[in-house]
């Protein structure tokens, strides 16, 4: 995650870029590793709508994995919509 903005408008941001990815070019999901480190980007991951599925030992590390499916996606958004 790099962002200009800080807080609820860098989760915004990231929410528009996630649902470009499933709109614009026909994405079903989306993988990634986070440094155990960085809790801010971890923390961020989880508020857009990933989920974990553990810590990985890396030669350099610790991450922690996190997937998000487009259904999940746009349930997460609906959720927050009702809030």
């Amino acid at each position: 995650w790099f962002y200009k903005s800080r807080g609820r408008d860098a989760l915004r941001c990231g929410e528009r870029m996630i649902d470009h990815l499933f709109d614009k070019y026909g994405m079903k999901a989306i993988r990634g590793i986070t440094r155990v480190d960085l809790k801010a980007a971890r923390w961020a991951a989880r508020q857009v709508g990933f989920t974990s599925y553990g810590i990985l030992e890396m030669d350099d590390g610790e991450y922690e994995l996190f997937c998000l499916t487009k259904d999940e996606f746009y349930k997460h958004l609906n959720k927050g919509e009702n809030n």
